[in-house]
């Protein structure tokens, strides 16, 4: 695997560790590539975003984010840990859709 930091190992505890509220808004905060208008989307401070996205990156010990002048941009680590969100979210949505009864 190309990051250190992600291995197999690594993303089973990454879906096990992350919060589903952490999954929401570090994929919010990548989708639009900033934490100020992430945090008013969500109805909190920017401080609490910046937070919690600080606390998942020391829990598990990489990077998600890089602060530019304006906004922020996804790391190498980043982009692979949207793409294991992104799975997460697919299977989320997939659990809900046969719990209401559609297919």
């Amino acid at each position: 695997m190309p990051f250190p930091y992600l291995t197999e190992k690594n993303i089973v505890e990454i879906k096990r560790g992350a919060s589903l509220r952490q999954v929401e808004i570090i994929c919010l905060v990548a989708d639009v590539g900033s934490i100020s208008l992430a945090a008013e989307i969500l109805g909190m401070s920017a401080a609490n975003v910046c937070r919690t996205c600080g606390r998942f990156e020391k829990h598990f010990g990489f990077p998600v984010f890089k602060k530019k002048r304006r906004g922020i941009q996804l790391t190498e680590e980043g982009k692979a840990i949207i793409e294991v969100f992104a799975d997460l979210n697919r299977c989320i949505e997939a659990t809900a859709r046969r719990l209401a009864g559609d297919s």
